[in-house]
C-alpha cells in the first residue's frame, strides 16, 4: 500500500492535550487508534543508511504512521542523508586546500544542511502521507537545541533546551503533530550555528527525550542491533538482546560505530534505548536494549 493512502488526523475534543484522540485514515476508511487517546512520547531517531534514498525515507515514513495508529506521540530525529556530511566536509576541504584560500569558511553552517535539508524532505514525505507535522530548523526563533560556542564539538545547555523544548516542543506534541528535528545540529544564544560533532545526532534524540520524558528512543540503524564484534570482520558476531550502559562503552570505542559515546552522557537511567535495523519498516521489531546511564563523564 503506497504511503500516500495513509492519513493522520488528530482530533482535539477537550481543552486538555493528553486526551486528544488520533484517527487513522486506511484505504478509505477511519481506524481509531487502540488506545484512544494520546499515547507515552516517542522519540525515533533515523541514522544516516535509513535516510540514503527516497525508498528508505518513504519506508520510514510509513513506519511513523504505523506507530502514530497505536496513539504515540512521536518526535523524529533525522541524520544527513547517506554520507551527505562526509561529502560536504570533504568539498569544504578540497576548495580551501586546493585553491589555497584564506577564508573564513563557517564549518559548521555547511555541515548543518545536510541534516536541515534531510529535515525538510523528511517532512515533505510526512505530509504528502496526510500527517500533520511540524520541523524545526536553527533559523527558527523557536528551535530548541542551544548549544555552547564550540566550532565542530559543541555541548547543548541542557536547562535552556529542557525549557524550550517543554515550551515549543512538547504542546505540538500533544496536539497531535509529529516533530521533525535534524539532528547534530545546534545554535548559540547568539544565533550562530554550531554542530555537536560526529554522531551528534543521538545527542540530540537524548536531549529531545530527557526534556520529554520520553522513556524509549529508538535509534533507526543499517544493523539489527549491538553484535558482539564487527559482523563485516567476525561472521560469528551475534546480536546482543540487552546490554548495560557501562558495557556498551568498550564497544562504542570498537570498531562499530552505531552510537557516539559523547552522546552516552545525556541517556537518563530510567530512559531506554532500542536499537534497530530500518529494513524492517517496523518501530516494534526487536533489536538491542540499552540499560542504565553512565556514572562518569567520556570523551
Amino acid at each position: 500500500m503506497a504511503i500516500g493512502t495513509y492519513l493522520a488526523l488528530a482530533i482535539r475534543e477537550k481543552p486538555k492535550p493528553t486526551e486528544a484522540r488520533f484517527l487513522l485514515f486506511l484505504g478509505g476508511r477511519i481506524v481509531e487508534n487502540q488506545n484512544n487517546v494520546c499515547g507515552s512520547i516517542l522519540v525515533v531517531k533515523f541514522g544516516g543508511s535509513s535516510l540514503a534514498n527516497g525508498e528508505k525515507i518513504s519506508n520510514a515514513v510509513k513506519a511513523v504512521v504505523k506507530e502514530l495508529g497505536k496513539g504515540s506521540r512521536i518526535a523524529v530525529v533525522v541524520s544527513a542523508m547517506g554520507k551527505t556530511t562526509d561529502f560536504l566536509l570533504k568539498a569544504v576541504e578540497e576548495a580551501v586546500n586546493c585553491d589555497k584560500i584564506v577564508c573564513s569558511v563557517d564549518v559548521d553552517d555547511v555541515l548543518a544542511m545536510g541534516e536541515r535539508t534531510s529535515a525538510r524532505i523528511f517532512s515533505a514525505a510526512l505530509k504528502a502521507s496526510g500527517v500533520r507535522c511540524r520541523y524545526f530548523d536553527p533559523a527558527d526563533p523557536d528551535w530548541p537545541i542551544i548549544t555552547s560556542d564550540v566550532s565542530m564539538n559543541a555541548d547543548p545547555i541542557l536547562e535552556i533546551c529542557d525549557e524550550r523544548i517543554c515550551k515549543h516542543v512538547l504542546p505540538l506534541l500533544d496536539e497531535g503533530l509529529v516533530v521533525v528535528v535534524p539532528g547534530f545540529v545546534g545554535k548559540t544564544l547568539d544565533g550562530k550555528i554550531t554542530t555537536m560533532g560526529r554522531g551528534g545526532s543521538d545527542i540530540t534524540a537524548f536531549v529531545l527525550a530527557r526534556a520529554l520524558k520520553a522513556k524509549q528512543v529508538i535509534l533507526v540503524t543499517d544493523v539489527d542491533g549491538i553484535m558482539t564484534a564487527d559482523p563485516k570482520l567476525v561472521k560469528s558476531a551475534r546480536k546482543i538482546p540487552q546490554i548495560d550502559v557501562s558495557s556498551l562503552i568498550g564497544l562504542a570505542s570498537s570498531s562499530q560505530k552505531f552510537l557516539q559515546k559523547k552522546a552516552l552522557r545525556y541517556k537518563e537511567d530510567w530512559m531506554d534505548v532500542k536499537v534497530i535495523n530500518h529494513t524492517h519498516c517496523d518501530l516494534d521489531m526487536e533489536g538491542t536494549v540499552i540499560k542504565g546511564s553512565l556514572t562518569r563523564n567520556v570523551a
